[in-house]
């Protein structure tokens, strides 16, 4: 029990997921590139990109939803730096929790003095430090489901 597992990935099963994922998710134009949010004082120093791609799904009617993402660039070395893909699970999860309220994420997620009055700080042991972060937010789909 004394050792770390290490878990590794095929290379072909990455490429067979990431093929996967190509060929089911259309581009989109929707992306905007963040520099200021409410609650965190003056410009962020960090580039972050949100957006919608639209995916296509084998549960909805006309197959399609759209993905939420937040993207955080690596503030280390971009042009050499890893991508990690935080696709968090759960009914209601969303990667905004990971994105600034989770360890893992760029700020922290301030609520001492009440929701209505919620700040953000740096986190000083983001992996945005060393890496770049992409957060899965919210599908949003395109149709209602209904079921009968």
């Amino acid at each position: 029990m004394g050792q770390k597992m290490k878990l590794l990935v095929s290379p072909l099963l990455l490429l067979l997921l990431v093929m996967i994922l190509l060929l089911t998710t259309s581009s989109s134009n929707s992306q905007s590139i963040i520099k200021t949010l409410p609650g965190y004082h003056g410009d962020l120093p960090f580039k972050l990109e949100t957006g919608c791609v639209l995916h296509l799904h084998p549960f909805v009617e006309n197959g399609e939803v759209e993905l939420f993402y937040y993207f955080a660039e690596s503030q280390r070395n971009p042009e050499e730096d890893p991508i990690i893909f935080n696709m968090p699970g759960g009914p209601g999860y969303s990667g905004l929790y990971s994105f600034a309220y989770g360890r893992e994420g760029p700020l922290s997620f301030n609520d001492e003095h009440g929701l209505d009055n919620i700040t953000f700080t740096l986190n000083p042991n983001s992996w945005t430090k060393v890496c770049f972060l992409l957060f899965k937010g919210w599908i949003l789909y395109n149709i209602i489901i209904s079921y009968t």
